[in-house]
């Protein structure tokens, strides 16, 4: 990557290009099906995989699993309690009732902003391992910012746009996930397998613009022009009803969509318009962490293609979804006021924190 942008895209073109407005107009309004961040459709995991010329592979990439395997977990190990219990059980935040007739939040706001809380303490307690990691000081968290991307989907048009909920830019690219054998393997695979799914079910379709932005805010491209992890939250199970948790399978769908539209707008401020219905010249990649502050599944998402108007022909889309489950069943009580955090997995906190340090 870096022989690529030093050759034919220097990092300053590249960092100039994303430094532009996010939102670029390349065309007058086209109807297209707009999928937002709280849209639920009906077959959530296949329906994402259409809309996206995506393959599911069954392991993690090779990078990662170094990352994985090499980790020193009892560095992290006698933090993580203090970090979730600090989230979840200390920080508390006035809730003010704005109708009669809404249900009383019996919290007390303790749990209102659990999942956004501990990603925060999650991050800053992987940056007091940057001596050992050195390359988290090239990361950067945005929250709530705005991404947005339209592309051919066989002979319609979908849209991805909205705020999620954060985003890491990284100075330096992820490392490529899958090789270029991997790739050419993709040509193989046939979507006709899921020919029965109700591909564009509970979308709507709108006149909107063909914009693009990567979520970069605009203090950060110039220093952090690629993406790293897009951590998508829900804390629905944790506010009293009626409102309740967004099933899995919808979270871990538009943290699937919400990747490939990112890397999609970026792909196109580094390489151009021209570059729309093209395979890259070499993948773009990035992460995604989906989680309710306790259940937790894991994406690595790698963009081979923009050419999306046929889905059987030519390379596919790569990612690998894990959805690996619970951190912890639960928070216990140890006389009056000391909590403590029933059976930690360390399989799932050793993935969480090597996301981080990848």
């Amino acid at each position: 990557m870096a022989s690529l942008l030093s050759k034919n895209f220097p990092v300053s073109k590249f960092a100039a290009a994303i430094s532009r407005p996010a939102k670029r107009s390349l065309s007058s309004l086209k109807e297209a099906y707009v999928y937002h961040p709280k849209q639920e459709t009906l077959e959530a995991d296949l329906q994402a995989l259409l809309w996206t010329k995506t393959q599911t592979l069954d392991k993690y990439p090779q990078s990662f699993t170094q990352v994985r395997n090499g980790l020193e977990l009892d560095r992290f190990q006698s933090l993580i309690s203090p970090t979730i219990l600090s989230s979840r059980v200390y920080e508390m935040k006035e809730v003010k009732m704005k109708h009669k007739n809404k249900p009383r939040d019996r919290t007390n706001g303790s749990h209102k902003n659990f999942p956004i809380s501990l990603m925060l303490n999650l991050f800053k307690m992987s940056l007091t391992h940057a001596a050992e990691y050195p390359h988290l000081h090239n990361l950067h968290l945005s929250l709530e910012p705005f991404i947005s991307a339209g592309w051919s989907c066989g002979e319609d048009r979908m849209t991805v746009r909205g705020k999620v909920d954060m985003v890491l830019n990284t100075q330096q690219p992820l490392e490529q996930f899958y090789n270029t054998e991997t790739i050419q393997r993709s040509v193989d695979f046939d979507f006709n397998s899921l020919q029965n799914t109700l591909t564009f079910a509970d979308l709507k379709k709108h006149q909107v613009n063909n914009t693009f932005s990567t979520g970069a805010v605009d203090t950060s491209p110039a220093h952090y022009p690629h993406a790293h992890t897009l951590i998508v939250l829900d804390n629905g199970s944790y506010i009293e009803p009626p409102s309740k948790g967004v099933p899995e399978i919808q979270l871990v769908q538009k943290g699937l969509i919400f990747t490939f539209g990112r890397l999609y707008a970026q792909a196109v401020s580094k390489y151009g318009e021209e570059m729309i219905g093209q395979d890259l010249p070499t993948p773009e990649c990035a992460q995604c962490i989906v989680t309710n502050g306790q259940r937790f599944s894991f994406l690595w998402y790698q963009l081979n293609t923009l050419k999306t108007d046929s889905l059987n022909e030519g390379v596919k889309n790569l990612v690998y979804i894990d959805r690996a489950g619970m951190l912890y069943p639960s928070v216990e009580s140890k006389g009056v006021f000391k909590k403590s955090i029933a059976d930690m997995n360390n399989h799932v906190l050793r993935t969480l924190i090597s996301m981080f340090i990848a």
